[in-house]
């Protein structure tokens, strides 16, 4: 009786197990779906978050090759004693007409709008344009805020709606100087219709999933957040965030976007928090702030629009559950992890630069093929910002670091495919110059210590500008990296000594193919001012 009982017992027992079994079947399918689902609604969101950020990349690198096409134009235009001997003879046809003439070839070759020379009161004295129906000559731009940031001895940059064409333009002006006086100011104005070209080709280029694609807007705004470019045209001369009164009656002053209201972008382009629930008109964002013009880059990209993603997710967790959506995520950090292992390893991540583990993984190629060939030659240059101690202790680590940033921007900029940019350590720099003719890498680092020269870095409404100086040693046949090296840092050490701001050959032709201050003296002709 005992062991009828016991049986029973145990199959009453697997009965009322089956009952939940076929029960917990569906629910945890339910389950997954539902975990998968939501999964998918966050890979959604990192997949229009990596779009957003690999496109605020291209637009960036976009934008900032107009701004540094044109950031040395005045200063060009400045040099030509035409222009400042018709500030100071405004009365006088032939200067004037010398002046005029002048400005117009400078124009032409760097297909900027107008370039044109001001007095002390904002009368347009010369201009490129000046025999055009839109001439500026005799125009008054006294209210331009380039205009008075110039003529105090700064670089004024400013974005509006042209006062005689009715156009938008980027502005650019710098100061004329006879001696320690400002006599007048030299401004050019660059259209950006080319680069809302070139940024609303991008937005339609953004690939995507399915046949569809994923739509895109890039928005570039002012310094104080006003949308002067858009792909969509319906935000177009909007605000980021609500103007100060102040702000928006300097605004009205200059005149910089005409009787444009300026109203605020629609809140529904926010994106939503990560963790919540897919809304039907959510967007994801990803911001860049230029720091040359102190323009802020804005990407947008629907999620909606990477709805495939939520289905597959949604899929895959009906099928696998809890368990795959961890492995999935185990898989996914551990590829991140190596990334970023990798990336720390390969490159600097303040300046961008190679590691120094990199230059010694890849110099010794290098210097294998200039001993098999000597026509493989290159040039190193150990580069070294001046009084940079001195930096760190007025404006703080901080702004230290803005300046190694900004100074591996431009380093990388000016560098070839074939050169190697390493960072060495602190404010220590390495070019590696692969250079087709003798004397390259001096010009290379005699350009950047020009570029850096006029390159001010914003730092809390002040400018912070430093010096650099520099070695230069092209390797020999035979030499080892910490012989080469070694030369190239002599060098430096005698530029640091004999006053800084300077670059030294290690050693210098005696044959005259490359005289002295050759790169200065065609980045700085004599007779400016």
């Amino acid at each position: 009786m005992f062991r009828n009982g016991l049986h029973s017992f145990r199959r009453g027992s697997l009965r009322a197990l089956r009952i939940p079994a076929l029960l917990w079947l569906p629910l945890a399918g339910v389950l997954g779906a539902g975990l998968g689902g939501w999964w998918g609604v966050q890979q959604a969101r990192r997949d229009a978050y990596a779009h957003a950020e690999a496109h605020l990349a291209v637009a960036a690198v976009q934008t900032r090759a107009l701004l540094d096409r044109y950031e040395l134009l005045p200063d060009i235009a400045a040099l030509f004693p035409c222009v400042a001997e018709a500030l100071q003879a405004p009365d006088d046809p032939r200067r004037i007409a010398a002046a005029n003439h002048r400005l117009a070839q400078i124009n032409k070759r760097v297909l900027a709008d107008v370039t044109y020379a001001l007095d002390r009161e904002g009368h347009v004295v010369a201009a490129s344009n000046w025999d055009s129906p839109g001439s500026f000559v005799g125009e008054n731009y006294a209210q331009r805020p380039y205009f008075r940031d110039a003529l105090a001895g700064g670089t004024g940059r400013f974005v509006g709606i042209g006062l005689s064409t009715g156009k938008l333009g980027y502005y650019l002006a710098r100061p004329i100087r006879v001696g320690p006086r400002n006599i007048g100011v030299i401004a050019a104005k660059v259209s950006l219709t080319e680069l809302e070209r070139q940024l609303a080709e991008l937005a339609r280029a953004l690939p995507g999933h399915g046949a569809l694609g994923i739509r895109a807007t890039v928005l570039l705004a002012d310094a104080d957040g006003v949308v002067f470019i858009s792909t969509d045209p319906r935000w177009r001369y909007r605000t980021l965030a609500p103007l100060p009164v102040a702000t928006r009656a300097a605004l009205a002053v200059s005149g910089a976007y005409a009787d444009e209201p300026l109203t605020l972008l629609p809140s529904v382009h926010r994106a939503a928090p990560r963790l919540s629930l897919l809304q039907p008109d959510e967007m994801v964002s990803r911001d860049q702030t230029l720091p040359t013009a102190h323009w802020r880059l804005r990407v947008l990209v629907p999620v909606v629009d990477s709805a495939e993603t939520i289905w597959a997710h949604a899929l895959l967790g009906a099928l696998l559950g809890l368990l795959a959506a961890a492995l999935v995520l185990l898989v996914l950090l551990r590829e991140i992890y190596q990334r970023r292992v990798l990336a720390a390893a390969i490159r600097d991540p303040l300046t961008g630069l190679y590691s120094r583990m990199y230059m010694n993984e890849s110099l010794p190629r290098l210097i294998a093929r200039h001993d098999r060939d000597p026509a493989a030659a290159f040039g190193v240059a150990i580069l070294d910002l001046d009084h940079f101690k001195r930096i760190n202790d007025r404006f703080g680590h901080l702004a230290g670091d803005r300046l190694l940033a900004e100074l591996g921007d431009l380093v990388r900029g000016q560098c070839e495919a074939t050169d190697l940019a390493v960072r060495l350590g602190g404010e220590e720099l390495a070019i590696f110059h692969v250079q087709p003719v003798p004397g390259a890498t001096l010009r290379l680092a005699e350009r950047l210590r020009l570029l850096v020269q006029h390159h001010g870095v914003r730092w809390e409404d002040r400018e912070i500008v430093v010096t650099l100086s520099g070695g230069v040693a092209e390797h020999r046949p035979g030499e080892t990296l910490v012989q080469v090296l070694r030369r190239a840092d002599r060098a430096l050490y005698r530029a640091k000594r004999a006053g800084r701001n300077r670059i030294i050959d290690a050693d210098p032709p005696t044959d005259g193919s490359l005289p002295p201050g050759l790169s200065a003296q065609i980045a700085e002709p004599s007779g400016a001012d």
